[in-house]
């Protein structure tokens, strides 16, 4: 890992400890650096992933497939935030992870990551803080996006992630919000 996106993360990760002498080295040397395409997979469902990720800078995408072919988005995840394609690097990815942009990320093998984070208190209260967060905006996006109707939701969308409506194409925007494209377009229009 370079200098610069070393110093990235551990910046990052003595901001979210509150301490810098807990252990960061062993964890930092496990990450290497790794470029993504816009359009490229950090895992596919149905697929194996050993991997963890830290976003450095980029966008992408956590999304499902259904038995008809449509794509679900299920959450945006934009810089400095992990890329998890699930909890156990046993069992099968359940989601896509998806770069829409040319994007950077630190890769570790997840197993490796879980052997330091579990054998170092402050790096595993940062963990569980880090799945608490990554689970509570998908559940807090999920419960207001049900809750709202089109235009509240594009509403909310533009107010959480006001960057990515010049990012994201206007079909995944709407899959996001659980409309469609159309109907994007009239709520754009009438804003």
């Amino acid at each position: 890992m370079n200098d610069k996106t070393k110093n990235q993360l551990h910046t990052y990760l003595s901001e979210k400890i509150g301490k810098t002498d807990v252990g960061l080295e062993e964890l930092l040397n496990i990450f290497k650096v790794k470029h993504f395409n816009k359009g490229e997979y950090f895992a596919h469902e149905g697929c194996i992933c050993e991997d963890i990720g830290f976003l450095i800078n980029g966008v992408f995408v956590m999304s499902k497939n259904s038995e008809e072919g449509k794509i679900y988005l299920k959450k945006i995840i934009t810089e400095k935030q992990l890329l998890i394609a699930t909890f156990n690097s046993n069992e099968v990815c359940k989601f896509n992870l998806q770069s829409l942009t040319e994007s950077t990320i630190l890769k570790a093998n997840y197993q490796n990551f879980t052997s330091i984070i579990n054998d170092n208190l402050e790096l595993l209260k940062w963990e569980n803080a880090e799945l608490k967060s990554y689970i509570e905006t998908m559940s807090l996006d999920n419960e207001y996006l049900k809750s709202k109707d089109a235009k509240g939701r594009y509403l909310y969308f533009i107010k959480e992630y006001p960057l990515l409506q010049s990012i994201l194409p206007q079909h995944m925007i709407a899959s996001f919000l659980a409309i469609t494209p159309t109907q994007l377009s009239r709520i754009k229009k009438n804003k």
